[in-house]
């Protein structure tokens, strides 16, 4: 198990609320996803997770988190119910999917704590014209990290797909986002090798551009071609190791996930760096601010981004 910070291995609660916790996370940015390819993840999710693990799932067209295994199936859902269709209840996605509409599907556990979590979705986009998707598989800090690379190596090997990334990551409180990423700033501040998520202001530039680096950055081979990466991937260190898939490069940054405490003398984020500079060109210009005090006092939520290849835009 990783050995992390009590500040960040402890989820952060006020009253009844988490407002923030510390998970493993994989995020891929797709090339628009066909019906098959959302089946496939969904299965795929299933067999990493654990049949135990895979318990409820939300639609748009639900109110609620209904349990799989006894759905409150739509109009569509029945009729593919009828037809002997696997997983029915997925049927109004697949038909969002199909039609090229925006479209979103969680599954989750029903754990509060410590829990695993599948998310895919896909939005409309304006520059370029256009749709921009993801797919997203959280899990508690006690998952094996060699099972994340298992995992991205896999999803390299089967999607399409853009860019993604993979390690430690936070959790917000959907209904508190404001007071969450207040508390994320200042953990950001001193942890840099800590995700944050916020896709609604990531997701529309994910297209065009990349995320930037974490223990696990995968980049898609169009992407690698458009941007002409593969010589910066040729002056890696022995640190960093890239493994070629079908769909995608891997790279990984260092043995492990790291917190990257600055308050230590070596946060050892060194592989991180190498990685960034190498997509530097490519790394995105966010247009707005993350939420929260730091982030809107300070507007130095580009510092953010750009903090491996240009640290003292984030000190």
């Amino acid at each position: 198990m990783l050995q992390l910070h009590p500040r960040v291995a402890r989820p952060h609660v006020v009253g009844d609320v988490k407002l923030s916790e510390t998970v493993l996370d994989l995020t891929l940015y797709l090339a628009r996803p066909t019906d098959v390819e959302l089946d496939w993840l969904v299965d795929y999710y299933e067999q990493v997770c654990s049949r135990a693990r895979f318990r409820f799932y939300a639609i748009p067209e639900l109110t609620d988190w209904d349990p799989v295994d006894d759905p409150d199936l739509t109009k569509s859902g029945r009729a593919a119910a009828q037809a002997g269709v696997r997983r029915p209840y997925l049927e109004p996605v697949r038909n969002r999917v199909r039609s090229q509409r925006e479209f979103h599907l969680q599954i989750w556990d029903g754990m509060e704590q410590g829990s695993t979590h599948f998310n895919i979705g896909g939005v409309d986009v304006d520059d370029p014209p256009g749709s921009a998707s993801f797919v997203r598989m959280c899990f508690p800090l006690d998952t094996d990290p060699e099972a994340l690379v298992d995992i991205a190596e896999e999803l390299a090997d089967s999607v399409d797909f853009i860019s993604g990334h993979g390690g430690l990551a936070l959790l917000y409180d959907a209904w508190n986002k404001y007071d969450s990423f207040t508390h994320h700033y200042a953990l950001a501040r001193r942890w840099w090798g800590l995700d944050l998520e916020d896709l609604n202001v990531t997701l529309p530039w994910m297209n065009t551009s990349i995320k930037g680096a974490q223990w696990l950055t995968l980049v898609g081979h169009q992407f690698v071609h458009d941007f002409a990466l593969e010589p910066e991937f040729g002056r890696f260190s022995s640190g960093v190791t890239v493994q070629s898939k079908n769909k995608g490069v891997v790279i990984r940054a260092g043995q492990e996930p790291l917190e990257g405490d600055q308050h230590a003398v070596a946060p050892g984020l060194d592989a991180y760096e190498e990685v960034a500079l190498a997509l530097q060109r490519c790394t995105v210009d966010p247009p707005e601010e993350f939420t929260g005090d730091g982030f809107m006092a300070n507007a130095n939520t580009q510092g953010w981004f750009h903090r491996f290849f240009d640290p003292t835009g984030w000190r």
